[in-house]
């Protein structure tokens, strides 16, 4: 157990890594909360003069909920270039050769940008939404005419969905970013933009596959169509349901996995 995994030596490729990258790291939460920033206030002068000053207007959920899930694309990013100094035959070799054992290597990224890197986001996007709020509330002409802006809060992120749902929705993008963290490592050139590009392969070769099958088990089903029976499994689950729930609850699993030994595989 000593050589898989080292709570010290852990600690030590920790303190190396962010020794290298720290100024990296740092730049880009500077960058997504001055983006997150401009939007938000941009979108809230623009809308604001539409609606009635009296009632927090609601839209204003929606201007959260989209922002939101446009600024996950650059967290994905974050993710998705976890490994790309692989791509350069110098690092590499230096990155193989760190005293780390194959899993502290595969670890520590999934805890810096995966988990650390998800709680950072959640907390910088709440901050600068506060902010935003505020500084559109204190502009001279906004302020005359008492618009009420809704402050934000996460469960506005779930309105409109049941607690099924919500599970369905935080593991959906689990197993998204678990696909961005792993698939990078099966390329050695442009490995984020081929690994963004093979998630609509994938969906392309699944379609086609269902199509055939179609056309295999109803013949006169004609054209480029999926067709399956919809039946319900329990009171309130299609077999559709449960088929997209099984996908969204248990891939991530097999994409750490998939990852961790692809990791092991890569030579000097």
């Amino acid at each position: 157990m000593n050589t898989f995994f080292n709570l010290k030596r852990f600690g030590l490729l920790m303190r190396q890594d962010l020794l290298l990258n720290r100024n990296k790291f740092l730049l880009f939460l500077l960058v997504l909360a001055l983006a997150i920033y401009t939007m938000l206030v941009y979108l809230m002068i623009v809308t604001s003069p539409n609606y009635s000053p009296s009632i927090p207007y609601q839209g204003f959920v929606g201007t959260y909920k989209q922002l939101f899930v446009l600024f996950m694309i650059g967290l994905g990013v974050f993710v998705g270039s976890s490994f790309s100094d692989l791509s350069n035959k110098v690092k590499r070799s230096s990155y193989l050769q760190v005293p780390a054992s194959n899993f502290e290597k595969f670890l520590y990224p999934f805890l810096l940008r995966g988990v650390l890197g998800t709680v950072l986001y959640f907390f910088i996007f709440w901050v600068v939404a506060q902010l935003a709020r505020f500084s559109v509330l204190s502009i001279p002409a906004i302020h005359a005419t008492g618009l009420k802006i809704l402050s934000f809060e996460f469960s506005m992120l779930f309105m409109g969905y049941d607690f099924k749902n919500c599970i369905f929705i935080v593991l959906a993008f689990l197993s998204l970013g678990t696909y961005l963290y792993s698939i990078p490592l099966f390329f050695r050139k442009m490995a984020l933009l081929k690994t963004i590009v093979s998630i609509f392969v994938v969906a392309f070769i699944y379609t086609v596959l269902m199509v055939l099958l179609t056309h295999l088990f109803y013949p006169n089903i004609l054209g480029f169509e999926v067709h399956c029976d919809n039946y319900m499994v329990t009171k309130q689950n299609s077999n559709w349901d449960l088929l997209v729930y099984y996908f969204a609850s248990i891939s991530w699993i097999f994409l750490l996995l998939i990852g961790y030994f692809k990791l092991k595989e890569q030579k000097l």
